[in-house]
């Protein structure tokens, strides 16, 4: 026997078919727990739209930090030069293409050596920035003006 389902319902009903089986789906209905699987199918995305939000919230970003080749030093952010973020938390990735450099960089609650000297590929941290000033740096040479710094507001 076979149970009509309204149109709108027509979406719930196929997903719950697939998911629970046409007859499982129909003794549900059979005891009129329509609105119980929509509610719970409300909730599931509610829930998902809040995670993806909240995810969003707390990853501000993907940093792109290089040192090398030669005395060169950046952070990037979708491919142009980081002046200044928001506070928050960012994944950092660092390339560093010399074996003479380093990446270290520093602020309000961060002090982070994230390639040492002889390191030469690719790492990834995770970093969360405060307001403030933040140094990015090659420690060898910071001196002789391989550094550069971005302003967290």
């Amino acid at each position: 026997m076979k149970t009509r389902v309204p149109a709108p319902c027509s979406a719930i009903r196929t997903l719950c078919a697939l998911v629970l089986g046409e007859n499982v789906y129909a003794a549900f209905l059979s005891k009129g727990a329509l609105l119980k699987i929509r509610l719970l199918f409300a909730a599931a995305l509610g829930a998902a739209v809040f995670v993806a939000a909240a995810g969003a919230a707390t990853n501000a970003g993907q940093l792109v930090g290089t040192v090398g080749p030669g005395f060169s030093i950046k952070v990037t952010m979708n491919g142009k030069a980081v002046k200044s973020l928001k506070a928050g938390t960012y994944k950092l990735v660092v390339h560093d293409r010399a074996d003479s450099h380093n990446f270290h960089v520093f602020g309000p609650g961060l002090n982070k050596k994230v390639t040492t000297v002889s390191f030469m590929g690719t790492k990834t941290v995770t970093v969360t920035l405060k307001k403030g000033k933040y140094t990015f740096q090659c420690d060898p040479h910071a001196a002789a003006g391989m550094k550069g710094s971005f302003t967290v507001s």
